[in-house]
């Protein structure tokens, strides 16, 4: 929780990233952490990357639009930055 209240006050801003469902998943779990106890150091919203809440699919290309990857995660990273 120390390192997390010192990026949080630092920054202002918080992206999670969590291969668990987004809904009742660990990512989502830090994000009630921040909202409880941090809320008023952020300068905008926690935005959580995250599988979607659906199982995750045999297929490849399906399997790899459920995750997050990479580009997932550097777009949320632009979006709560002032980027686009």
């Amino acid at each position: 929780i120390q390192s997390l209240e010192k990026s949080i006050v630092k920054t202002g801003r918080a992206v999670i990233i969590d291969e668990s469902p987004i809904t009742c998943g660990f990512g989502s779990f830090v994000s009630s952490i921040i909202a409880e106890d941090f809320f008023s150091y952020l300068k905008s919203p926690v935005k959580i990357v995250a599988r979607a809440d659906v199982p995750v699919p045999f297929s490849q290309p399906l399997e790899e639009y459920v995750l997050p990857n990479e580009e997932k995660l550097i777009n949320a990273i632009k979006k709560i930055a002032g980027g686009n």
